[in-house]
């Protein structure tokens, strides 16, 4: 699988942009997590590492995510195969 970059902060598309392959409801929960993310860090009360854990964080919220639909693509895909 190759790698995709996705962007946070404030002028980053939305994540059903972004990641098409998420779930309208999980796309709409990780615009929520960047949006207080932003608000959080542009209030002081993030550090910036504190800011970058949570951006680790969120992305890996969005794998896990996307690792179902991914099984089930290779899956098909197999299935074609054989």
């Amino acid at each position: 699988m190759g790698q995709r970059t996705i962007e946070f902060g404030w002028g980053a598309p939305s994540f059903a942009q972004q990641v098409p392959a998420l779930s309208a409801k999980d796309a709409a929960t990780a615009d929520a997590f960047n949006q207080a993310i932003i608000r959080l860090s542009v209030h002081g009360l993030l550090s910036g590492a504190e800011r970058d854990r949570a951006i680790k964080r969120t992305t890996r919220w969005i794998e896990d995510r996307l690792k179902p639909a991914a099984r089930a693509a290779l899956q098909k895909e197999e299935e074609g195969r054989g």
